[in-house]
């Protein structure tokens, strides 16, 4: 009588480290459990542009009072919120719905990050502010990764009193690395004037105008500092049936709410050659 092979034995998936310098490295999610934010956020945001000046006096003028140019303060920074979730679906023999629920979570807790770096840099659920929309192109063509760091630090330090923050997709990193342009400090990636960079994994190496980058190419953004507002994870805010008996499948949903933002002070494009 032939032998026969044993059942395959359950044991543990592989332990996942979480990925390093993402967006969250450069903006830590701040927890808001209330609701009164879910449409979205607005704020009053820090002056932009430079400080005035006035030359010396002149005889028996002065060098203060007016005139002065005068900056108009009084307009809100706006965002609009949106969803990130989880989802799980299995049958039902051998699970309930709290095994199917806390999988759920952990397909949100492993995949949200990319999730949000996507929505920011496309906009494509609606939500506002995005890293495409009314971005200032800095470069004509693809230049080098050095001049289109620079230019894209220039470009907010004339316009913002404080240090933003550089988005480039990840397959970037390794050149901006190679030009010595960025190092790691910490959890973070830093340019050499301090500027933190997010290096983010979803596929969206795209242009302001929505273009796919060329080959050899990687688009980069920058951005004032940004605030990133979320919700505690929710699983039954809508009544989720969680049991199809059509098709005797068991669902589970795990979901949070996020609001990213920065002051609008301008944010700008720039496309780096790869190959240079």
């Amino acid at each position: 009588m032939g032998a026969y092979a044993p059942s395959l034995h359950t044991t543990q998936a592989p332990d996942i480290r979480p990925r390093p310098y993402g967006l969250f490295s450069v903006a830590r999610p701040v927890d808001d459990s209330s609701s009164h934010w879910r449409n979205g956020e607005k704020w009053e945001p820090d002056p932009c542009g430079t400080a005035g000046g006035i030359g010396p006096a002149c005889g028996d003028d002065e060098a203060i009072g007016l005139p002065k140019a005068f900056k108009r303060q009084d307009e809100l920074t706006e965002t609009t919120a949106f969803v990130v979730y989880g989802s799980y679906l299995c049958s039902p023999i051998g699970r309930d719905p709290a095994e199917a629920t806390e999988r759920a979570r952990r397909d949100l807790e492993l995949h949200e990050e990319r999730a949000v770096e996507e929505f920011l840099w496309t906009g494509e659920l609606g939500n506002a502010p995005s890293l495409t929309d009314s971005a200032t192109n800095l470069t004509a063509t693809a230049v080098d990764p050095a001049t289109a760091i620079g230019l894209l630090e220039q470009f907010l330090a004339e316009r913002y009193g404080g240090i933003g923050v550089i988005h480039v997709p990840r397959l970037a990193i390794a050149t901006l690395k190679a030009h010595q342009l960025i190092y790691a400090d910490g959890p973070q990636l830093v340019t050499c004037l301090d500027t933190p960079v997010a290096a983010h994994s979803a596929d969206t190496n795209t242009a302001p105008n929505g273009d796919a980058a060329g080959e050899d190419t990687a688009w980069a953004y920058i951005t004032p500092a940004l605030r990133i507002t979320r919700s505690p994870v929710f699983s039954d805010e809508h009544d989720l049936k969680l049991l199809d008996r059509k098709t005797n499948d068991l669902y589970a949903v795990a979901e949070r709410y996020y609001s990213v933002g920065w002051d609008d002070c301008g944010h700008a494009a720039a496309n780096l050659n790869l190959g240079s």
